[in-house]
């Protein structure tokens, strides 16, 4: 694995995962909102073209195991596609295949003990039947942003 990205930021604030020049670049609306959650807080991010248009950044707070605890669930997974983020180990996985219905998930290990999902609620528009692209490309940005080159 590559080195760790400073990641501690993202548990307290997932929005640290983007900032506002790399959203808007992308076509997010800025500032990102904060969500809480029972598992943790994630990032909502709404399309600057689409309010139904969603990005989420969320850190998986609750298990300290990183892609492990991600692949612990592949039997539970309707897709499970390992892949690299910007040279760090991911997977596209999720229990429920919505690709189709604009809805992606890719895990993101930006340390050994942190995964870090990024997924998408994508109604309208081009990506909308096609969703992982666009959630790649957040992907891509989170990692460069956390490696300080963004």
């Amino acid at each position: 694995m590559p080195a760790p990205l400073a990641a501690d930021a993202l548990t307290g604030n997932p929005c640290a995962g983007l900032s506002d020049g790399q959203a808007s670049a992308i076509g997010l609306a800025t500032p990102g909102e904060v969500i809480p959650g029972q598992t943790g807080s994630r990032c909502q991010w709404q399309s600057a073209a689409h309010d139904a248009n969603k990005i989420f950044i969320s850190p998986l707070a609750v298990q300290d195991n990183g892609l492990t605890g991600v692949y612990a669930t592949r039997g539970a997974s309707k897709y499970f596609e390992p892949t690299t983020v910007a040279g760090y180990p991911a997977v596209y996985a999720d229990n429920a295949d919505l690709r189709p219905n604009g809805s992606c998930a890719l895990w993101v290990g930006v340390t050994d003990q942190l995964a870090v999902g990024v997924t998408s609620s994508i109604l309208v528009g081009p990506n909308a039947t096609n969703p992982c692209p666009i959630v790649e490309e957040v992907a891509v940005a989170m990692v460069q942003h956390l490696k300080g080159d963004a």
